[in-house]
């Protein structure tokens, strides 16, 4: 892959690759040792949310090849993302010390947590807010918790007026999640109760993972988070569900093989019961091929060469990450729906889409209880119309 790509991005992919130990310092000085365009550099992994590692990576073994305001910048860049990484750590710290006191079961994951455990650092990562999955019912204790520690929830509504009661209780019940943030500090809380909507078919429970949860060590605090095995799927799916459109999607999943030690048995089993096995594949080859990571030969054999349909999925990938940038709604909804390998997965992918109501119907308009299926229908007309206004 490394030979399609032009110097910049070969810059990026080889300072991911040293970091995991699948490329060596003289790989990424012959690839600096070439005209850079540094501002297109700077661009290319900002875009690509990968800048903490790859910007210390440069920083810490090849300064001789880098200008000196660009090495400034980097510098100021890296100081400053740490010192903002271990500030959220220290609220997720708070915050789950204050749903314990109440009994109130919460599992982290990505930010600090997948920083930590895939990375060994939290300044290797970048992230902006701090997701938590929660039990829906559960929801009102950790909504006044958070209120009381100077929240607000963050709904989008089309008017001025406030969300009423039965749009909350139908965006738990059509949701997924729910977005906090404090003005003072601008931190954003992202609550879950179910890891993706209800198209994306993974029908991993809170309940699961929290029997299986493990805890890591982040910035001094033991903190609970899930099980490398359920990270391992979870990065696959959300991956996927993203188009695996940003370098940092793969990274994560590369780091996590490279670092942790995985029960893979249990994984693909789980994945096949999850019907998640060809997301899982698709994120596991590109890992192969973007950082030349090594996965255990009976795990590609069992998940990746035995899918025709993984290598066009990798291949789309690609080109989604080195590409023209697409806008086309179509194009990500006919990816993700051949991602899924069952076809009453796909089934129900296109029967989600098309008429589950999401928040953005829910917040749209605000209907009483008694016409709440209504939204069903408002689901297609709002899909009409933001294609029309295009």
């Amino acid at each position: 892959m490394l030979d399609s790509v032009r110097s910049e991005e070969e810059v990026a992919l080889r300072c991911v690759r040293e970091h995991l130990g699948t490329d060596t310092r003289n790989s990424v000085e012959s690839s600096l040792d070439r005209d850079i365009d540094w501002d297109r550099f700077d661009r290319i992994v900002y875009n690509h949310h990968v800048r903490p590692l790859v910007y210390r990576v440069l920083l810490d073994g090849h300064t001789e090849f880098v200008p000196a305001d660009v090495l400034d910048r980097w510098r100021s860049y890296v100081r400053q993302n740490a010192k903002r990484n271990l500030y959220l750590t220290g609220e997720l710290a708070t915050l789950l010390g204050e749903f314990d006191d109440r009994a109130i079961p919460a599992l982290p994951f990505k930010g600090p947590v997948l920083a930590a455990t895939a990375y060994g650092a939290i300044p290797l990562r970048e992230f902006v807010d701090l997701d938590l999955i929660i039990g829906e019912d559960d929801f009102e204790r950790v909504k006044s918790v958070l209120l009381n520690r100077g929240y607000e929830v963050q709904y989008q509504l089309a008017t001025e007026e406030e969300v009423t009661r039965t749009q909350e209780n139908l965006i738990l019940k059509f949701g997924r999640e729910c977005e906090f943030r404090r003005d003072s500090d601008q931190v954003p809380v992202d609550l879950h109760w179910r890891f993706l909507p209800r198209r994306s078919s993974f029908p991993m429970s809170v309940d699961d993972v929290r029997v299986r949860h493990e805890s890591v060590t982040v910035a001094g605090s033991t903190l609970p988070t899930l099980s490398v095995e359920d990270t391992l799927l979870l990065l696959g799916v959300h991956g996927t569900r993203h188009c695996w459109r940003h370098l940092r999607e793969t990274c994560d999943l590369a780091a996590l093989v490279k670092k942790r030690r995985i029960d893979w048995q249990t994984a693909v089993d789980r994945a096949t019961d999850l019907g998640c096995r060809r997301r899982l594949g698709i994120g596991l080859q590109l890992t192969r091929r973007l950082f030349d990571v090594e996965v255990p030969e009976h795990v590609v054999n069992r998940i990746v060469q035995t899918d025709p349909e993984i290598p066009t999925l990798v291949q789309g990938a690609y080109e989604r990450l080195f590409g023209p940038k697409s806008k086309s709604d179509s194009g990500r909804m006919r990816y993700k729906y051949a991602a899924h390998e069952r076809w009453q997965d796909r089934l129900s992918f296109l029967l989600y889409w098309g008429f589950y109501p999401d928040r953005k119907e829910i917040e749209w308009i605000a209907l009483p209880d008694r016409l709440s299926r209504l939204y069903h229908v408002l689901r297609p007309m709002r899909l009409l119309k933001e294609g029309y206004d295009r």
